[in-house]
């Protein structure tokens, strides 16, 4: 019998008298079970939806970057530069950003911009279905990632047949034990489907006739939840980067969704350059700075025209003023 004294409810939290639901007046002599009253299950949705499943605060992200091992940009002696030519005979040399997710700076940078495009996305291609694909203990970590996407690849290619045109976006993460998991958006319910004309509970079967995992979840969610979801697809991928720093790709997609936007330079009357060297060095290398800068920051060098001519105007001025002296004081 349960203790109505401290119950484990559905999320297998500890329920205690002044729990919401036991305030209600339900013991265990109405709920010999979890589900075995509608009333209980009701509340307990009620309170889930009070409480967003996935309402995460991105400060959460930016406490992750900031214990990554190296940054780029700041107090960095290291790395390259975009050198550009301008029409007018004036440089610009901007930081090459390395574009690790293992870079502070690099890894604020493309979390920021990869929450608000997958947000986008979410809605734009109507991505609510949030699943969860695991794999079975007996995988040895190193073969995890290659199982899993390989998985991965040909379940979405069962779906396509199964359900026809579908999109999804997928990050791989790890456990705090170094065990990896999938999560995917999908536009496509993959709970149910038909297989050799009988319904059955089609991802459960195929993901268990892949991997031999039995852990799996399709959870459908509303437009409204694009942000939380997209902060929490982002969350996944860099607790993936502090626990397997080794792991290749991290995230993917199908051709039509566009997650992250290419850098575009400006290309009208400029020249552009790789240069293997970092700005801070190069300010200081053309004497632009006077030490060494604890950032790359740009660096703009003005024409050589402009330069030349001022050494000229004040060499040409020097002798005249002596001519315009020396007849002062002849007089």
């Amino acid at each position: 019998m349960i203790n109505s004294r401290t119950i484990n409810d559905m999320d297998g939290r500890r329920v205690t008298p002044d729990h919401p639901v036991m305030s209600q007046g339900h013991t265990s002599s109405c709920c010999p079970s979890i589900a075995g009253c509608s009333d209980w299950t009701d509340a307990l949705n009620d309170e889930r939806r009070a409480k967003p499943e996935f309402g995460l605060d991105i400060s959460n992200i930016e406490q992750m970057c900031k214990s990554l091992p190296h940054d780029c940009y700041v107090n960095a002696a290291t790395g390259a530069s975009l050198r550009g030519e301008h029409s007018d005979g004036s440089v610009t040399y901007l930081h090459a950003y390395c574009k690790k997710l293992t870079c502070r700076t690099c890894a604020r940078k493309i979390c920021n911009t990869l929450i608000d495009s997958l947000a986008d996305q979410i809605v734009d291609h109507k991505l609510l279905y949030f699943v969860t694909l695991t794999l079975p203990g007996d995988v040895r970590p190193e073969n995890q990632e290659i199982r899993l996407k390989q998985s991965l690849r040909k379940l979405m290619r069962s779906a396509k047949r199964a359900f026809g045109a579908l999109s999804y976006v997928w990050v791989i993460s790890s456990h705090s034990r170094g065990s990896l998991h999938l999560h995917v958006l999908t536009s496509v319910d993959l709970r149910k489907g038909m297989d050799n004309g009988k319904r059955i509970p089609w991802l459960k079967t195929k993901w268990h006739k892949l991997t031999g995992a039995q852990q799996v979840s399709c959870v459908p969610s509303l437009p409204a939840d694009a942000l939380n979801r997209a902060i929490y697809m982002v969350k996944n991928i860099m607790e993936g980067v502090l626990r397997r720093p080794e792991l290749g790709r991290r995230r993917g997609c199908t051709r039509n969704i566009k997650l992250m936007a290419q850098m575009e330079l400006d290309n009208e009357g400029t020249e552009w350059s790789f240069v293997d060297r970092p700005t801070s060095l190069i300010a200081v290398e053309k004497g632009v700075a006077p030490h060494f800068a604890l950032f790359n920051g740009p660096v703009n060098i003005p024409p050589k025209s402009k330069t030349v001519g001022a050494q000229r105007q004040s060499v040409t001025a020097t002798p005249s003023s002596r001519r315009e002296g020396g007849t002062a004081g002849d007089g």
